[in-house]
């Protein structure tokens, strides 16, 4: 994990949604979010993703959101391995209902073999647990 990405917060981004009170003594309930990142080999690096996933925040996503503490599981694997380490912990969170939506880069970051991607998905959609993978501009929800 790049240093500079392990330290990163996108709570840090400067715009109004990203208020580090999350929300306190509003009436809005915030939804919490986390972000998946995923690079093939201990060589690369998150920075592209880091990118595409801050132009995002700032541009396109609302007050009601939130990013929790530890809402962010970054890996150095090899999308084939379906047993990721840090894939396993966001979706044991997403089963305790942690976060209501999660970001990814692109959609072959969360995954690349077809029928684990499929079933995460449903899994996801299961849960009411909305996907968003912003480069690819896909929004998998229950609406």
């Amino acid at each position: 994990m790049s240093k500079d990405t392990q330290d990163w917060n996108p709570l840090d981004i400067p715009y109004r949604a990203f208020d580090k009170r999350r929300g306190k003594g509003s009436d809005r309930k915030k939804i919490p979010c986390c972000i998946y990142f995923r690079v093939s080999t201990e060589m690369q690096d998150f920075d592209r993703q880091k990118k595409i996933i801050t132009d995002y925040i700032s541009s396109e996503l609302g007050s009601a959101y939130y990013f929790p503490e530890g809402s962010q599981f970054l890996e150095k694997v090899s999308g084939q391995d379906a047993n990721r380490p840090e894939y396993r912990k966001l979706k044991a969170a997403l089963r305790a209902k942690q976060y209501k939506v999660v970001l990814c880069a692109s959609m072959d970051r969360f995954g690349r073999k077809l029928p684990e991607l499929l079933s995460s998905i449903e899994e996801c959609r299961k849960l009411d647990v909305e996907l968003r993978f912003i480069k690819d501009k896909l929004v998998i929800n229950n609406e």
